[in-house]
């Protein structure tokens, strides 16, 4: 399960919790810190991926260790398909939320751990 705490960076105290993840034997293999209230992301990020990358509305993206899938739901107008990839129920339940509240009907969420890939994967 996970546990609360804050983390110090100069003045700021951000809080996060914090959840292990161990695998059918027992033993610890993911760590994740879920910032709360985390800084958002940049308001131009889409126009630098797109200069980046040269975004065509085709293509599939993956985004491994996705949490509450904000950026899966961001990025998803962007791509034909989008994946948002978790160990965490309760995290894809919140992706899957916000992604219907948008309508959008091309992002997938898949149950598992990054470390796992590509054998996890969702088919395309």
């Amino acid at each position: 399960m996970g546990a609360h705490s804050g983390v110090r960076l100069g003045s700021l105290t951000w809080p996060v919790a914090v959840s292990v993840w161990a695998s059918a034997g027992g033993r610890p293999r993911v760590l994740q810190p879920h910032r709360i209230g985390r800084p958002p992301y940049s308001p131009g990020l889409e126009a630098v991926l797109d200069h980046e990358v040269g975004l065509t509305g085709m293509g599939r993206l993956l985004d491994a260790g996705c949490w509450p899938g904000i950026l899966t739901v961001r990025l998803a107008p962007l791509f034909a398909e989008a994946v948002g990839l978790d160990p965490d129920a309760d995290m894809l339940a919140k992706g899957r939320r916000a992604a219907e509240e948008r309508g959008l009907s091309n992002a997938r969420w898949a149950k598992a751990l990054a470390e796992d890939l590509p054998e996890v994967a969702p088919p395309a």
